[in-house]
């Protein structure tokens, strides 16, 4: 599901430097983000970003 959101220059270029850096996409960076600060949801309902692209 496509999500839009404005965010300061600075915020997005270190957005796109952290998840080039893990290797990952922004949106498996942005789950990952929602995982951690939400630990109590037991997982993904539906499909991954991962199984998104595939």
């Amino acid at each position: 599901m496509p999500l839009q959101t404005k965010v300061p220059a600075h915020v997005k270029e270190r957005y796109e430097r952290l998840a080039a850096l893990r290797e990952i996409s922004l949106s498996m960076l942005f789950e990952e983000l929602i995982d951690e600060l939400d630990p109590h949801v037991a997982g993904p309902q539906e499909e991954t970003a991962l199984e998104m692209t595939a």
